[in-house]
């Protein structure tokens, strides 16, 4: 065990001491996604839990609610509902049979890893893990562990994995028949971050895995339906038809087999709707110019943190909720001092919370950034070129108030605001290729990522629709701003 999974085995040990499950018979929980789904005993043990209950501080959509007012769901509810969904799905593949037989131990294990799929959330969700997961600690440790997933996915295979969570699990949860499965927290850990688990001869179960890290996986088919239901965003897929074409099909691994996750040819009209309903998501919710904006502000709120002393460790990360941090009106200190930031962290906080937002001055899209033509090489180089600056917006932001400060200084105006006040957001493209399979009735297999029009489709509203910001606050010359901004981005590509 090294230093940090030390320290996250820690805080997972603070956490659960105390905390001993009663006996229960299981129970209903009403849902308005999935309707009365019913939990079983040992289910509702680690549900009741301080490590899952700590999910209902952390706003599932970060502070989107200031945009999409009634977006207040929080990662306990999505945790619950992606283990209703899961549930399904197992139950289904097991209720249809084929080549390989779908045990309750697999349908429980996905259960599972459903329930704790989210534990390693930290505050404002993927935020927050934008900056811890870029820390080098961290990122050695996913190396060694040679696991590539999301830093979230690996912050909870470390919490799943710990030895406190191991001791509460084993002591005091009814989980099936744990005895004979030693390896279940291991197996569970391995799903949340897209590690595929083997059977007893061998073979692999990426099925499994599929059900919770996939292409359209119960995690996605929660939260598509869950976000764009609380943001009024009307938005409707088959997800009973989806369910009953589910199938498992193998693939040869050598002298093994790989089980692995597909589908019916005929449930294809379902696929397509959820590939359009989860572009369409990305642009109108996720992506939305306002939502990014407040994630622009509270990404200085996280690095404030971090620069007085509230953040020295990655294990801190998981200490504070969402309303944790709102409550920090009384931090007097003064983050980024020496680069002469004028609010104090609370104030900070304040501005985002009474929606002092800053204003968009700056749009860019793929067609807006062409140098010539349009060819495919510029098209590429674009696509680097926003990946780019996603990894390093401070660098951009700091040229943009360069060329702001050198803007005023020639006109003889003032200079009454600081690096701070400017914002660049250029979030990723979004995700087009969808390797998911496609099972005809003649035997025949095939991937979606294999059918043009669907292809081309999700590639094409992916470039429409991509857009990149330059904000700053009402304190900025919007004119000269978006004049700096512009000359900024065109020297860089």
């Amino acid at each position: 065990m090294n230093g940090l999974e030390e320290r996250i085995n820690a805080f997972v040990g603070t956490l659960l001491d105390g905390y001993i499950p009663e006996k229960n018979e299981g129970k209903f929980i009403h849902d308005p996604i999935w309707g009365s789904v019913f939990y079983s005993d040992w289910e509702i043990q680690i549900i009741d839990s301080p490590i899952v209950q700590r999910l209902r501080g952390i706003h599932q959509l970060g502070m989107a609610d200031l945009t999409y007012t009634a977006a207040r769901h929080s990662r306990f509810e999505h945790s619950l509902g992606t283990a209703a969904i899961a549930g399904r799905m197992a139950n289904q593949l097991k209720k249809r049979g084929g080549e390989y037989t779908v045990t309750d131990y697999d349908v429980n294990t996905v259960r599972l890893a459903a329930i704790l799929h989210d534990v390693g959330h930290c505050f404002y969700s993927h935020l927050s893990e934008r900056v811890y997961g870029a820390v080098k600690e961290f990122t050695d440790l996913m190396n060694e562990k040679r696991i590539k997933s999301a830093p979230h996915e690996f912050m909870t295979y470390l919490i799943i994995t710990s030895e406190a969570f191991a001791e509460f699990f084993f002591n005091y949860v009814d989980f099936p028949e744990k005895e004979k499965h030693p390896d279940v927290l291991e197996r569970a850990a391995n799903i949340v971050v897209g590690r595929k688990n083997y059977d007893e001869n061998g073979n692999g179960l990426t099925f499994l895995t599929s059900i919770l890290n996939g292409e359209f996986d119960a995690d996605k088919l929660d939260y598509t339906q869950r976000d764009s239901y609380t943001a009024g965003i009307a938005m409707t897929y088959g997800v009973d038809r989806f369910l009953m074409k589910l199938m498992i099909t193998a693939k040869c691994d050598g002298e093994s087999k790989d089980f692995v996750l597909a589908v019916d040819s005929d449930a294809l009209t379902t696929v397509e709707e959820l590939i359009f309903n989860r572009s369409i998501l990305y642009v109108y919710m996720y992506r939305h110019q306002k939502v990014l904006a407040t994630e622009s502000s509270l990404r200085d709120v996280v690095l404030g943190m971090e620069d007085v002393g509230l953040l020295k460790d990655i294990a801190d990360f998981l200490k504070y909720s969402d309303s944790d941090i709102e409550n920090f009106d009384t931090v007097d200190t003064i983050p980024f001092e020496e680069q002469n930031n004028l609010l104090t962290l609370g104030e900070m906080i304040k501005k985002i919370e009474t929606r002092k937002l800053p204003k968009r001055v700056a749009e860019f899209s793929l067609e807006k950034m062409e140098r010539s033509g349009g060819d495919e090489s510029d098209y590429n180089h674009i696509r680097s070129f926003i990946a780019k600056i996603a990894e390093d917006p401070d660098k951009i932001r700091e040229q943009i108030f360069e060329k702001i400060c050198d803007a005023y200084f020639e006109r003889g105006k003032i200079v009454d605001f600081t690096l701070f006040d400017i914002y660049v957001c250029f979030p990723d493209m979004i995700k087009t290729g969808t390797d998911f399979l496609l099972v005809s009735k003649d035997g025949r297999v095939r991937s979606v990522a294999d059918i043009k029009y669907i292809r081309d489709w999700a590639e094409a509203f992916a470039a429409e629709k991509w857009r990149g910001y330059v904000f700053c606050n009402s304190n900025v010359d919007r004119e000269i701003a978006a004049a700096c901004s512009e000359k900024a981005i065109r020297g860089l590509y």
